[in-house]
């Protein structure tokens, strides 16, 4: 029998995980490229002041996803707001996922955060997030343009 298990990140693993996110580059979504080494070094930031927290996501001690999410100030009234930043899990391992958003929730709430965010990238996924999403009490309130500078 198979077992899942959610731990904090260490570092390795965190720069593991965004070599697994690499496979988000054009395939779950064409607006995700990622640079793992720029990657690394945001979160190592974060991870060291206190802003972030990576969690990964193993089954039988393999890594199959991970999460990734920052707290802070609301800037329009203070409220201190947990903002997932990242989210996914190997293809294969669908479902095991959710193990990763009840760590994300559990932390928010240890953490004194009043609310939590959830990123939703338009074209990964959108029925199947957004009925989970839902499902757990988020509500969509702001959709997000974006355009290339010319």
């Amino acid at each position: 029998m198979s077992m899942t298990t959610v731990t904090v990140a260490t570092v390795e693993e965190a720069k593991a995980i965004f070599l697994l996110a690499k496979q988000y580059d054009g395939g779950f979504s064409r607006h995700v490229k990622v640079d793992v080494d720029y990657a690394t070094g945001v979160w190592m930031k974060w991870l060291e002041n206190g802003t972030g927290i990576v969690f990964a996501l193993k089954k039988d001690d393999r890594l199959i996803g991970g999460l990734g999410a920052i707290k802070v100030p609301d800037i329009h009234c203070g409220l201190l707001t947990a903002i997932e930043i990242f989210w996914f899990t190997n293809p294969e391992d669908r479902g095991e996922g959710l193990r990763l958003l009840d760590a994300y929730e559990k932390w928010a709430k240890i953490s004194g955060c009043k609310r939590v965010a959830i990123i939703h990238l338009a074209d990964s996924f959108p029925e199947v997030l957004s009925r989970i999403y839902e499902r757990r009490g988020y509500e969509l309130i702001e959709s997000h343009y974006m355009r290339e500078v010319l």
